[in-house]
């Protein structure tokens, strides 16, 4: 399923697709400071990287019968405490899509790939 759909009494529905929930993930990602999303690269991610950048690449989404399950990879900046950083974007990300989307949020699974220093980046 592409897209979720959400009934909204008797003024019609609304869907709204899995990438614009993939992109409030990695916004609401972007607002921890000292995480940085790990873009997940297959094969048609790869096509992409040679045309337009996909604002949610990175994230993927499930639908679940209650809600939906939101995964990611992340490097966490060194010298901070990693567990505390992965709650942050948890609440975070949960806040940012459950307010925007009115959908449910079953969870959020941080994956910590790795960690970088800030001479990485540059």
């Amino acid at each position: 399923m592409s897209e979720q759909q959400k009934d909204f009494a008797s003024i019609g529905n609304v869907k709204i697709s899995v990438d614009v929930i993939a992109a409030i993930a990695a916004i609401a990602v972007s607002e921890v400071d000292g995480v940085t999303l790990l873009p997940s690269v297959s094969a048609a991610d790869f096509r992409e990287l040679l045309g337009k950048s996909k604002l949610g690449r990175g994230v993927n989404i499930k639908f679940t019968e209650t809600g939906i399950i939101i995964e990611m990879q992340v490097l966490i900046r060194y010298g901070l405490v990693v567990t505390e950083l992965a709650r942050t974007v948890q609440d975070n990300v949960t806040n940012a899509v459950e307010s925007m989307t009115a959908l449910h949020v079953d969870s959020v699974n941080v994956n910590v790939a790795g960690i970088h220093t800030e001479t990485e980046k540059k």
